[in-house]
């Protein structure tokens, strides 16, 4: 077995060498033998080394969750006589790193990854350092049973609008029993870029999770509709849920029913629960933005009495400056735990070593629902 040299016992014999000839055949050998052993990036134990090879007119950096995806920030650097740039960084050991290179002005994916995160922005090179653990739940398996999903137009006189709706039904959905249900925000995304059908087909077939009824909603104009806008609560509360009642076979008890989204999704969630618990009585938001006009959401349940809701909320490390004034989710996220601690309800936080992306949510997706609608 050929023994692997080390990022900085390959950079040195590079600098020994002034052969160029030399110089390629130990880059060429080195790419190949990482390509068929442990691959790009260069991991070693917390320190990772990016390496791009190839011309770069002007400059090149790494961008990515770990610095909000600032050009300016992480710059590689040349190994002299070469074309090899590389970027050092340090991350906890059980990271996951969504990034890219930023080349000449220019987004590139590290060519020398083979690991691709699919999201709203389009796809990214994927860190997975050595501890952390990817979740089964959402590959697809093509031998088990598969739920059905219905998808119509629904309109909403109350927002004056229409939009896309999917249902999800359990493979063996049977009208003369009643499901509990879930109401999905940006739920065209969830299902393209959260495999949400699939963390539900698995979960169902292994009988970890109850059959549920899932309802992905598309947004209209999702900043205005997200945005603590009450009358897309009400779009929610007056017309959907009791449309999806009447014509499905649901459960009809607010405990049985969960509202949730991500990042703007996930603070209209939670103020939708807020606002009437008599409806949703449980809700998931991931990475929510809840900070948002100044915490609003946080300071009405700070300043209200105690509402018969379960919470779930998970956020990335790597979320502490998304962008804008109130950009650090994860800060807000931690604020919000210590208020509902103090207001004494029920509920569970994750914290992970991520971004602000669909690998990172699509990954939790099977928490939230053992943590709702476990099988007994």
């Amino acid at each position: 077995m050929i023994r692997l040299l080390t990022f900085t016992k390959f950079k040195k014999e590079l600098k020994s060498t002034s052969d160029e000839k030399r110089r390629k055949a130990l880059i060429r050998n080195y790419i190949k033998q990482r390509l068929s052993s442990k691959g790009f990036p260069i991991v070693e134990g917390k320190n990772v080394t990016f390496i791009y090879i190839g011309k770069v007119r002007d400059k090149i950096s790494v961008i990515g969750d770990m610095n909000n995806w600032k050009p300016e920030v992480d710059l590689m650097k040349r190994i002299n006589g070469t074309n090899v740039y590389y970027k050092r960084m340090r991350f906890p050991l059980d990271a996951r790193i969504e990034y890219a290179y930023m080349k000449d002005g220019k987004l590139i994916l590290d060519l020398l990854n083979k690991k691709i995160s699919l999201g709203g922005l389009g796809p990214y090179s994927e860190l997975q350092m050595p501890n952390y653990k990817p979740s089964k739940e959402i590959d697809y398996n093509p031998k088990i049973h598969h739920g059905k999903i219905e998808a119509f137009r629904f309109n909403s006189k109350i927002l004056n609008n229409n939009r896309l709706i999917h249902v999800y039904l359990p493979h063996n959905y049977d009208p003369s029993k009643s499901y509990p249900t879930i109401y999905a925000q940006d739920g065209g995304d969830y299902l393209r870029f959260g495999f949400f059908d699939t963390v539900l087909d698995n979960l169902i077939e292994k009988t970890l999770i109850k059959e549920v009824i899932a309802v992905f909603i598309d947004p209209v104009n999702r900043l205005f509709e997200y945005d603590l806008n009450d009358k897309y609560v009400n779009f929610l509360v007056e017309e959907l849920v009791p449309y999806i009642d009447a014509n499905y076979s649901t459960k009809q008890n607010p405990s049985d029913r969960l509202v949730m989204g991500a990042s703007f999704g996930g603070l209209i969630s939670v103020y939708a629960a807020f606002r009437h618990p008599e409806v949703f009585g449980n809700v998931a938001s991931q990475s929510g933005f809840l900070s948002r006009k100044k915490g609003q959401v946080m300071r009405e349940i700070e300043k209200s009495s105690k509402k018969n809701i379960k919470f779930y909320l998970d956020c990335g490390t790597f979320e502490s400056n998304v962008g804008g004034v109130f950009g650090n989710f994860t800060k807000a996220n931690r604020k919000m735990c210590e208020i509902l601690k103090r207001k004494g309800y029920n509920f569970i936080y994750q914290e992970v070593h991520e971004g602000h992306n669909w690998g990172n949510w699509r990954s939790r997706l099977g928490d939230i629902l053992m943590t709702f609608f476990k099988a007994s």
